[in-house]
């Protein structure tokens, strides 16, 4: 982690290896929400004329592996 010293990142690791794995899950998913939100946040910035649309098309574009079927 960046900006983390080894023993806050150790002792943070040993915190979360000791949750239940609902919220453990729950972590993981608010982080996955939190990356999307930064994701659009930086799109709507750098392309300030696209529509809702075509941010969500450029969202996957980027987050699925280069020639999935569900790419745009």
């Amino acid at each position: 982690m960046f900006g983390t010293s080894p023993e806050a990142s150790r002792i943070q690791a040993e915190i979360q290896r000791g949750l239940p794995p609902a919220d453990r899950l729950r972590i993981a998913i608010d982080m996955s929400d939190t990356a999307r939100e930064l994701m659009r946040a930086r799109l709507r910035r750098e392309q300030p004329g696209w529509d809702e649309r075509r941010v969500a098309a450029e969202m996957l574009r980027d987050l699925l592996p280069k020639g999935h079927p569900s790419a745009p």
